[in-house]
């Protein structure tokens, strides 16, 4: 959808919902995930417009996604988060609450923050509120047994041994996938006996009970810190129910904003303590880490999959490709060579 195009359905949007939007103007916001982030304003109002990718589909509805996390919520009184305010379904964007606030960075992560989120996932999961959530749909990439992780991290590894080699870089994405590969036979060999050795079935699925609601892609690089010191956070087309332990996995390895494995055990007791027993739910994370690690090698080298460098490009059109890809290459390597160091 070209600018001028994209504004006027922004200001319908606006008009239908908002009122006036005389005088609209769209401001891009820093780019970062797949999609098109603008501040817009219009007579002396502000909000969020998102305008989501619409490329091939992965069988996951970002918007609808995110409405329905944000609507659930709202609905829970849940005050950290933006409030959901229109959408257009068929012109894939939807306009949210404006939050202002900084991003935070590693040498902010300090027990205050790490409390403050794990006060969120508390607030969506109290036992008074799930019964609103029936209509959230699972999260991304959700599985609710190891097995099922499993083949989600092996499908992943398969569309990267297809990485087309069109330049050098692509051939060393290529040999990293091969090593990674090496790694996953040895992983794959190993894991299964020791869940097993805990009591644990690798193909049974976690009770409706002990699953929960999840902002998936948790941590730091979706938040803004305010000007009053208090943490918003945000995006979330990936939310939905999940199984606890990914949500911990990933929230310690999601690469944007690290956060210190040092917070783990408070993290985890104060996030989960309420609702689950935390001491089984993490010696289950603890065996489970070094595939979710793995997964996240594998999202590093997204630029290098035709199909899904295009949400990209769909962000940012300007930005250098190849720079992309050296740097992803990089960081991919950097955890990899981490990971099997453990």
């Amino acid at each position: 959808m070209p600018a001028d195009p994209l504004k006027e359905r922004v200001a319908a949007l606006w008009a239908r919902h908002l009122g006036s939007a005389e005088g609209l103007a769209l401001t891009p916001c820093a780019v970062s995930g797949n999609n098109r982030v603008f501040v817009a304003r219009a007579n002396g109002q502000a909000a969020i417009a998102k305008w989501y990718f619409a490329g091939p589909k992965d069988g996951r509805d970002r918007l609808e996604s995110e409405w329905q996390f944000l609507s659930y919520a709202a609905a829970a009184q849940i005050a950290c988060v933006p409030r959901p305010l229109a959408r257009d379904q068929a012109a894939g964007l939807a306009l949210y609450e404006l939050c202002d606030g900084v991003k935070p960075d590693r040498a902010t992560i300090g027990p205050a923050a790490i409390d403050a989120a794990a006060a969120f996932f508390r607030a969506l999961n109290q036992p008074a509120h799930r019964a609103l959530a029936a209509r959230l749909p699972p999260a991304a990439e959700a599985s609710f047994s190891p097995a099922g992780q499993i083949a989600l991290v092996d499908g992943r590894l398969q569309r990267l041994a297809g990485i087309p080699i069109a330049a050098p870089l692509d051939a060393a994405a290529a040999a990293l996938v091969g090593a990674m590969n090496g790694y996953w036979s040895r992983l794959c060999r190993r894991l299964p006996d020791a869940l097993a050795a805990q009591g644990i079935d690798p193909a049974a699925e976690l009770p409706d009970r002990e699953r929960c609601i999840s902002p998936s892609d948790f941590g730091f690089h979706n938040a803004l810190i305010g000007p009053d010191g208090t943490i918003r956070f945000i995006d979330f087309e990936y939310g939905g129910w999940d199984d606890p332990v990914k949500m911990v996995c990933d929230f310690f390895l999601q690469p944007a904003v690290p956060v210190d494995p040092r917070h783990r055990d408070r993290f985890i007791a104060e996030a989960l303590g309420d609702c689950w027993d935390t001491e089984p739910l993490a010696a289950r994370a603890g065996l489970m880490q070094p595939l979710f690690a793995l997964k996240w090698c594998c999202i590093m080298l997204n630029p290098f999959v035709p199909d899904l460098a295009g949400r990209g490009r769909f962000a940012d059109p300007s930005r250098d490709e190849n720079s992309r890809k050296r740097q992803r290459l990089a960081d991919a390597s950097a955890a990899f060579h981490s990971l099997e160091g453990r």
